[in-house]
């Protein structure tokens, strides 16, 4: 539990900082910070002088928790208590009004808010985060109009099965192929000869592939090395793919390519021309590397922290009291609350998501039905009934908060007007956390809520257009 504190701490400090207001944060941990003058003297480059930029006093004080009570699901539901001190004197025309603009009292709120915000609905990831890959489906393409030899590879993942995969190819290239078996990783690098390591599952598994100026080629995972051919057969990795046809099954944690020949461990690469670590979209990833014009895109994959990812539920901020510090400024004390639900083996129904029509809609209530349908029959003069299955069916319920725009209007309007075509076919794509796929369906049915004094929602019964529409 010690380490989700930590994680939850380092997370609410980096998230708070990002705020477009300005405001600077200094969150703590438990510790009492009333004692604080709640600034920052630092010197100004090339001269004499000194600044001071007052933060907002910030404290986390108390993070409770507890395991769910469930076998092999390690996961936490953890109740986080944030306390802010939001200085209130007008300081205009004192000699210490510039030093306190990074603690402005509206903006503060206002960055409190902007903080509340993106935690809404979505996942993140707590502490170094990794890209996790889900099998068949899960591949990462990297493309670039920089030309270069894999002479060196360093891949550093965890992999979750023993399975056959293929873990790196460039583009029409039969050799240069990164592989695993069942318990190693194979290098082929020109069809005849092949270097293997063997590599442990579940595990952080570290493995460099490298060549020497003799084109002497090794693999090693940092205890085992195998350096048994030479080989000067020359391929280039200007596009290359991970999972190349069989997909990948686990977590890359840094992948580093580059053309140097010198290199025997990934501390003698300096500036690589691949570099790829530091996730932080699921969508598409940065080269750190010094190679210019580089897209990398991974399918099907999600991010994940080494301390697991978490999930929140915001509450309103509340007044709490008011003191004044050392120096004799005033302090209004505000407190939120938070509700954290850790996890690091299992998914959030927030890393699922949904497109209609190409438009990305957000259910808050979201049903998938995998149904038999089935036909009766009764023999004459029997008391027996039999059934059989006809064909299996997929239905969709979703609902949506009613929030106007030209797409939530007409699927509002098919449901209460029926002047929307009852044959017409919408276009359902969920993108599952590995694999994403499209549907055409039509609406069965649906309802509405427009009671006094809740938030107006709609809902929607989806069915495979294939399954009604007779054609």
């Amino acid at each position: 539990m010690a380490y989700y504190q930590q994680a939850l701490k380092d997370f609410i400090s980096t998230k708070l900082s990002e705020n477009t207001k300005n405001v600077l944060f200094d969150v703590k941990l438990y510790n009492d910070i009333k004692n604080d003058d709640f600034g920052n003297t630092t010197n100004i480059d090339n001269t004499y002088k000194v600044e001071t930029k007052r933060y907002v006093p910030t404290m986390i004080t108390s993070i409770n928790g507890e395991y769910i009570p469930i076998p092999n699901l390690n996961g936490t539901t953890n109740n986080v208590e944030i306390v802010f001190d939001l200085m209130t004197d007008d300081l205009t025309g004192l000699p210490e009004a510039d030093e306190f603009t990074s603690v402005n009292y509206d903006n503060t709120l206002l960055a409190i808010d902007e903080f509340k915000s993106s935690l809404l609905a979505q996942y993140y990831p707590l502490g170094t985060t990794s890209l996790m890959f889900g099998g068949e489906d899960s591949n990462l393409v990297s493309t670039s109009a920089t030309v270069y030899s894999p002479n060196f590879i360093y891949l550093k993942f965890k992999p979750s099965n023993t399975s056959v995969e293929e873990l790196l190819r460039g583009v029409n290239s039969d050799y240069t192929i990164v592989s695993k078996n069942a318990t190693h990783i194979i290098f082929d690098v020109d069809g005849a000869n092949t270097i293997t390591i063997p590599y442990t599952v579940n595990i952080t598994n570290e493995i460099t592939i490298t060549k020497s100026a003799s084109n002497l080629w090794t693999i090693s995972n940092g205890i085992d090395t195998d350096d048994t051919f030479t080989s000067s057969t020359v391929n280039n990795y200007q596009n290359f793919t991970m999972g190349h046809t069989t997909g990948f099954f686990g977590k890359l944690e840094r992948l580093v390519i580059d053309n140097d020949t010198t290199a025997t461990t990934i501390d003698d690469i300096v500036n690589p021309i691949i570099d790829l670590n530091s996730f932080d979209d699921k969508d598409s990833v940065t080269n750190l590397g010094v190679g210019t014009s580089i897209t990398t895109t991974p399918n099907n994959c999600i991010l994940y922290g080494e301390d697991g990812n978490v999930v929140f539920q915001v509450y309103p901020l509340n007044v709490i009291g008011n003191y004044q510090d050392e120096n004799g400024y005033n302090y209004h004390s505000f407190a939120l609350q938070l509700e954290a639900f850790v996890g690091d083996n299992f998914l959030f129904g927030n890393n699922f998501e949904y497109y209609i029509d190409d438009e990305q809609v957000y259910p808050v209530d979201r049903n998938h039905t995998f149904a038999l349908d089935t036909q009766g029959k009764q023999g004459i003069n029997t008391n027996v009934l039999s059934f059989i299955g006809s064909e299996s069916s997929l239905d969709w319920t979703q609902t949506f908060f009613y929030q106007p725009t030209e797409l939530m209007n007409s699927l509002v309007k098919k449901i209460t007007t029926g002047d929307i075509a009852q044959n017409t076919i919408y276009t359902i794509k969920v993108q599952y956390p590995f694999w994403n796929k499209e549907y055409d369906v039509i609406v069965e049915g649906g309802g509405m809520n427009t009671d006094i004094n809740s938030i107006t929602t709609f809902t929607l019964q989806f069915k495979l257009a294939d399954d009604i529409i007779v054609t």
